[in-house]
């Protein structure tokens, strides 16, 4: 029925990339979204799709995080030597003034290859973080949503979760016989809509009525839900965020009890303020007094210690980012290391939440941190958002009813005051050790991409 994946190169529930489009049957269709692309790997990605489906890939559609101002991704398009641009609009004149707006940069290769990059409307100070995945083939869709970005490296050399499912087509007269089948469904027409997305193969058409085709009935008998972020002042609304994830859990049976355990592993901590946190705590947990917390994130030490065992995964670090100046949750003695000691782990890039307790347990988990810009901010009558984050919201007992529970099988300790979080920017000395220390036959970039891409912002700290 559905999967979760936690995706790890020495995980038995590993998974890649390629695994996704495996089917008897062709690909016609593919959405994705992502915080970073690269390019060229992922253009690679595509000609292996279609050689093995032997097949065309009719439309491909791809929003990813962009600079406001200059509407260039993070690595350019033409970077790449197999894509041409054909036109870039970043802005309209409305009434004298420049004005953002949902607009198309098309790029292709051939007549065979051609794919619409969509920049959707962003906050000032937010990114587009959430990474989906929708395959359309003959019969059926796959869906996909995971923590990771398009990247050799997210898929090989970080460890990730992933939800997949498939939905098949049926009649739309079969559809209307079955109660509340769609509620699913509207959650993500809103996520892919927010984002740019169309009825593939048709600009003019709203992606509900491509979304239409597919019954969802499933996800409302097992009451999985997307989580979802959009950038906005949302008045009066259930629909996102933290208070998106608050509806879902007073729509519980939420019977006090003793014992509660909550642990997040988040690979980035937002600068937390006291009043936010004790908020966010309070819109997730049954009874705050009765719940022990724990944030799981790795200390230096822990980092280190990853980075002997393996290089790459010590560069590829940098994707774990620590921004508490007030160290809040050292200080309310709710952060615990992640240690990789005796493990084959990888740098964590997952984003999952688990609640436990005897009757109510419940998991998100998807790409959204812990970070105000991420949940939101609750206000009065409004929420207010500066992210796309996208995640899956269950409850326990599904999941572990389908498979084992592959999740946080590391070693924890309780962080100490003395102890330092993974801070990568006050880490500069050691990470150009170890790039340095790498063979200098080293060649696949790829392989640490995100650290490349730092590299390249920060050259001078490295000289």
């Amino acid at each position: 029925m559905f999967q979760l994946f936690v995706n790890n190169g020495k995980h038995e529930n590993h998974i890649n990339f390629i695994k996704f489009f495996k089917s008897n049957e062709s690909v016609k269709n593919i959405i994705v979204s992502s915080f970073v692309i690269d390019w060229y790997w992922f253009t690679k990605q595509i000609y292996k799709i279609r050689k093995s489906n032997k097949t065309v890939i009719d439309d491909i559609q791809i929003a990813v995080h962009y600079d406001i101002d200059s509407g260039i991704t993070e690595q350019p398009l033409n970077s790449t030597d197999t894509i041409k641009i054909i036109s870039i609009d970043q802005y309209q004149n409305i009434n004298g003034k420049e004005k953002q707006y949902r607009n198309l940069l098309v790029g292709y290769e051939n007549t065979n290859f051609q794919y619409t990059l969509i920049h959707p409307i962003l906050s000032r100070i937010g990114i587009l973080h959430s990474k989906i995945i929708i395959i359309q083939f003959e019969s059926f869709i796959r869906i996909v949503i995971s923590s990771s970005n398009l990247t050799k490296s997210d898929w090989k050399n970080l460890s990730q979760n992933v939800f997949i499912i498939d939905l098949f087509e049926t009649k739309q007269d079969t559809l209307n016989t079955i109660t509340n089948h769609h509620i699913f469904q509207n959650e993500l027409t809103l996520t892919l809509d927010s984002l740019g997305f169309y009825s593939p193969n048709n600009k003019f058409q709203h992606i509900n009525t491509f979304l239409q085709n597919y019954d969802f009935t499933v996800l409302h008998n097992n009451n999985i839900h997307i989580v979802t972020s959009i950038p906005g002042n949302h008045k009066n609304s259930q629909l996102f965020g933290i208070l998106k994830l608050n509806y879902l859990l007073n729509n519980q049976n939420n019977d006090i009890k003793n014992n509660n355990s909550l642990i997040y592993q988040t690979s980035a901590i937002g600068n937390l303020n006291l009043k936010w946190y004790s908020d966010f705590l309070k819109y997730i947990l049954i009874d705050g007094d009765n719940t022990m917390v724990k944030v799981l994130f790795p200390t230096k030490e822990s980092v280190y210690q990853l980075a002997n065992d393996n290089p790459i995964y010590g560069l590829e670090s940098i994707t774990i980012r620590y921004l508490d100046k007030l160290n809040l949750l050292i200080q309310n003695q709710s952060l615990y290391d992640i240690s990789y000691r005796n493990t084959n782990g990888q740098p964590l890039h997952s984003k999952i939440i688990l609640f436990q307790n005897s009757s109510n347990s419940w998991i998100y988990h998807g790409s959204h941190n812990l970070t105000e810009s991420s949940w939101g901010v609750v206000s009065k009558n409004t929420i207010q958002i500066h992210n796309y984050e996208t995640g899956v919201w269950f409850p326990y007992t599904l999941f572990s009813q389908y498979q084992q529970d592959p999740l946080f099988k590391f070693n924890i300790d309780q962080c100490q005051l003395n102890n330092n979080p993974w801070k990568f920017k006050n880490e500069i000395p050691f990470l150009k050790g170890i790039y340095n220390s790498l063979d200098q036959h080293f060649n696949n970039d790829q392989d640490i991409y995100h650290f490349k891409e730092f590299y390249k912002e920060n050259k001078n700290q490295f000289n």
